[in-house]
Formats: C-alpha cells, structure tokens, sequence
C-alpha cells in the first residue's frame, strides 16, 4: 500500500516544475491585481489631497474676506487680487514649493507654488510626472492647475468691492 500511495503522489505532485511554474504565475497575477489596486489608491489620495489644500486655501481668503468686513476696510479688496493665498496659512506648508516658474514647479508633481506671472496659486498633478520629451514640456504646463484670487465688485452702478474668491483661472 505504501508503495501505490508513494505511486499516487508522484502522479499527482509527481512535477515539481509544474507546481513551481504555477506557484509563480499566482504570485505574478496577485501581484498585478495589488500593484492596480495601489494606484488606484495613490490616485484617490492624491484627490483627497489636493481637495483638502484647495479648501484651506478657500477658507483662508474667506478669513481674510472676514477680517476687512470687521473692520469696515471692504473697499481695500482690491489690493488683495492676485495675492499668493499661501502667506496666509501657517510657515513650513508642505507640498508647497514657493515661488517658482512653472516649468521648475513641474519636475516636482503633487506640489503647489505660486505663479508670478500670472498672480495665481497652482498645482502640479501627478500624471505630468512621466515628462520624457521636450516638446511635452508646453503640453504640460498647460494642465496645471491654478487658482487667483479675484475681489469680487457689485453690480450697482457705483460699483463697490462686495468681498474675496478665490476661483480657477486660465491663463488663455
């Protein structure tokens, strides 16, 4: 009996290359499936990020907005347009490089500077990450992100500054 069990397993686990062989080609398909899985994720994070930076920057200008109706100085609005959002928020913001040109900014995606040239806040995505030609380089400055912030005027015929927004802003 032995002899015909021993008879059986090799039968049956008999190819040791074969169960290697499978046993790579499961951990290589589980290993495809957790890498989608991972990007994926990093996608969602990056969102989360992004969105929870543009809603602090939101609520500073809103402080600020805030600040001049207290102290009756609405009509200074002005003077905030164009202003760079991220002096108002804490020193050592992370994910923020300054002020920078875009086309440093871009070599460092995931992050927020402050474009000088056209007095707004953006954001560089992730997916410009994978610059490997020159000539995507315009392609690419033109997805980035930005936001400004605007004083927003009434529509009364002596027009007055009636607060701050920060909005999107295309630099067409």
């Amino acid at each position: 009996m032995s002899k015909q069990g021993r008879n059986l397993y090799n039968r049956v686990f008999g190819n040791r290359y074969l169960m290697v062989a499978v046993c790579v080609c499961l951990i290589f398909v589980f290993m495809g499936l957790l890498s989608e899985r991972l990007e994926r994720e990093f996608d969602q994070v990056e969102q989360v990020q992004f969105e929870h930076r543009l809603a602090e920057l939101k609520f500073a200008v809103r402080l600020i907005e805030a600040n001049l109706i207290s102290q009756g100085k609405l009509h200074t609005a002005n003077l905030y347009e164009g202003a760079n959002p991220m002096d108002w928020l804490e020193e050592g913001t992370s994910h923020y490089l300054g002020i920078v040109s875009p086309e440093k900014a871009i070599k460092h995606p995931g992050n927020w500077f402050f474009d000088e040239q056209f007095k707004a806040i953006a954001f560089v995505p992730y997916a410009l990450n994978d610059l490997k030609r020159v000539e995507k380089v315009d392609e690419s400055l033109d997805k980035i992100l930005r936001f400004k912030v605007r004083a927003l005027r009434s529509k009364e015929l002596n027009s007055k500054y009636s607060g701050l927004v920060l909005e999107p802003f295309n630099k067409q």
